[in-house]
């Protein structure tokens, strides 16, 4: 009698330890996702004919991809510091040559910097490429 007592006791232990472990499952399954996203993308706010995007991630480096109007692909990467409400960006040396950039018109940015002001929920960045009348454009996050 004394080994049914004990084959009771260690299911009933096993069928707790079980509950628990969907409990604690079904409690932080919609927290998972918060700790999931590694990179935040803005684009240009008002883009028409043209795309110019900035995906920053979660280890400081981040890319930028424009294409303009006539097919050409300006690429950028590097690492970003964030200063108070600027952002400045260090254009390093592309990771990997394509060895079809020519046919694809695509055009390095490399070895300089360029500084993006924080306002509430925007980036604000010179008009480096004549986008815009404006001096400067606006990035906005994309929501994934």
């Amino acid at each position: 009698m004394e080994i049914w007592w004990q084959y009771e006791i260690v299911n009933l232990s096993k069928s707790i330890l079980l509950k628990m472990r969907k409990f604690l499952l079904i409690l932080l399954f919609p927290f998972h996702t918060l700790f999931a996203q590694d990179s935040t993308v803005y684009r240009q706010k008002d883009e028409i004919i043209f795309s110019n995007t900035y995906i920053f991630y979660s280890d400081k480096t981040f890319k930028h991809i424009f294409n303009s109007e006539d097919g050409v692909i300006w690429f950028g990467q590097g690492t970003f510091t964030d200063r108070g409400r600027c952002r400045l960006l260090k254009f390093g040396a592309p990771v990997k040559s394509d060895p079809d950039a020519e046919f694809q018109k695509i055009h390095y940015e490399m070895n300089f910097e360029r500084k993006l002001k924080r306002k509430n929920k925007i980036f604000i960045s010179k008009d480096y490429y004549n986008t815009t009348s404006k001096r400067y454009v606006l990035f906005e996050k994309v929501n994934k």
